[in-house]
């Protein structure tokens, strides 16, 4: 008669149950020397020569300087690449007051990419004989002697000692913050009408077309005042008489 099945072993002979505690042991012994055989094989490998680091690939710069974004990432030629923190040098590099996003990757096995996207002028204004550029955040990016085709013009800026990356007061002036994040995304076609922003006075933005009219924009909802100004100088050219200024702090239009 065959011996019924019994995964407990309950009444195996005690030798056998000796034999199979061994083949476990046996096991689990073999899987601990393997894993630790693995491990070491990786930290050979990640500390020998192969991963030394040989080269930095830098791409996106215009404005900012290359040996600028070599100080700031303070890596060195020979060390190891996985003692970089790629996560820690985005951080670095995005904390610069130029850059506006940063990527920092591995190219194995002794390379590291760096790809910078840098802030870009929104606006200009005038500044002694020169124009200053400015970011859509309030950073200044640069000076230049002749204004730029397809640039709005702000005026009414009190610079106090300009110098590049010195970030304007955009907290103090809520104005100048809203109408230069507004001016970021207003195509070349949409600003042609304008002449200039006079941001100040931050309880009245002031805005003047090419023909010289003078809008009052109060605070707030500039960029759906902005959208009106060709309706209501449309309106205005119907009229026979023109007025000396446009005030837009209250809705010009009923609401449709």
């Amino acid at each position: 008669m065959d011996r019924p099945y019994n995964k407990y072993n309950y009444r195996e002979p005690e030798k056998d149950k000796i034999e199979i505690r061994l083949k476990k042991r046996k096991n689990q012994y073999f899987y601990i020397l393997f894993a630790f055989l693995v491990l070491l094989g990786f930290v050979v490998l990640f500390q020998s020569p192969i991963f030394e680091l040989e080269r930095v690939e830098l791409e996106g710069l215009h404005r900012i300087e290359t040996e600028e974004i070599i100080r700031t990432l303070r890596l060195k030629r020979g060390m190891n690449i996985w003692e970089v923190n790629t996560g820690f040098l985005q951080v670095q590099l995005e904390d610069m007051p130029l850059v506006s996003s940063a990527e920092v990757r591995y190219i194995l096995p002794r390379s590291i990419s760096v790809t910078i996207e840098e802030k870009v002028p929104v606006a200009l204004s005038p500044y002694q004989d020169r124009y200053i550029e400015i970011s859509q955040d309030g950073t200044i990016l640069g000076f230049i002697h002749t204004m730029e085709e397809g640039k709005p013009l702000l005026t009414g800026m009190d610079f106090n000692q300009p110098y590049i990356g010195k970030a304007l007061p955009v907290e103090q002036n809520q104005g100048l913050g809203e109408i230069l994040e507004i001016l970021s995304r207003m195509g070349r076609e949409e600003i042609s009408i304008f002449s200039d922003f006079n941001v100040s006075n931050p309880l009245n933005l002031v805005v003047y077309t090419l023909d010289g009219m003078e809008i009052w924009m109060g605070t707030g909802d500039y960029g759906e005042k902005i959208r009106k100004v060709p309706e209501v100088l449309t309106e205005i050219q119907q009229k026979e008489k023109e007025p000396t200024y446009i005030d837009l702090r209250v809705p010009h239009f009923p609401p449709r």
